[in-house]
């Protein structure tokens, strides 16, 4: 049986007085109960108080709670690291954790695996690696107007983007890679498969002047094109001249 030792106590008092703080003598391997006067079970007052786990089996490890007006955190004084901290005046339900496992950040209700809920009008969830050699930071943003993929790393850069009120099936990727676009079912004969109401299934636009063109390529190189020239020509030949 282990236990701390203190100087002696003041006769007739339960707590030990140490300079401004008050230390209670627990033994390890025998709990004592006493009565409590108050509605707290255990209190640690002083400039810093702090609980230490100490574990004399092998492989030797410590941990550390600890608090004061800079925040709660718990140690590994073993390998000197902080794996978790609240600084103070961090709101309700900062971090839930459900009776099934959920967790939830910003809610008391977890209502998925993981689930982030903010009275902010952008809620949004960080991807970062801090490798020197390969530095980059993603957001996953989602809010009333829709859901958002952005290269923070290249000035807020939105490669994807999904509006609110998408329909279902806009985007689907089979298992063999195939493309469908308004289908779950894409012809089996094609890598990319349309299906639209609307009077165009697809536009092909180029921004800046010049010619446009929609090619179509076997793997012998044989071509065929069909677009506009850069003064508005219709062009529409069928061309079979390898490597244009």
């Amino acid at each position: 049986m282990r236990r701390q030792t203190f100087p002696p106590k003041p006769s007739g008092h339960p707590l030990l007085r140490r300079g401004t703080q008050w230390a209670v003598a627990i033994f390890v391997g025998l709990l004592s109960a006493g009565q409590s006067l108050a509605d707290e079970t255990l209190t640690l007052q002083g400039t810093s108080p702090a609980l230490i786990f100490d574990d004399t089996n092998v492989p030797l490890q410590t941990w550390r709670i600890f608090a004061d007006d800079l925040g709660f955190e718990i140690q590994d004084t073993s390998a000197t690291t902080f794996p978790f901290r609240i600084d103070p005046l961090a709101p309700d339900s900062s971090l839930h954790i459900a009776p099934s496992g959920a967790l939830g950040f910003g809610t008391f209700t977890p209502l998925a695996n993981l689930h982030v809920s903010t009275g902010d009008l952008l809620p949004t969830l960080r991807l970062q690696t801090t490798n020197v050699s390969a530095a980059r930071t993603w957001d996953l943003r989602g809010s009333g107007g829709g859901f958002d993929l952005v290269d923070v790393t290249n000035s807020n850069a939105a490669p994807f983007g999904v509006q609110a009120g998408a329909p279902t099936n806009t985007l689907y990727l089979t298992n063999g890679g195939k493309v469908g676009f308004g289908t779950t079912t894409p012809d089996a004969n094609s890598q990319v498969d349309i299906r639209s109401t609307q009077l165009n299934g697809m536009l092909v636009k180029r921004t800046t002047a010049g010619p446009n063109y929609l090619r179509l390529e076997d793997s012998t190189g044989s071509v065929f094109r069909c677009g506009v020239q850069g003064a508005g020509e219709r062009r529409h030949p069928v061309r079979c001249d390898h490597g244009r």
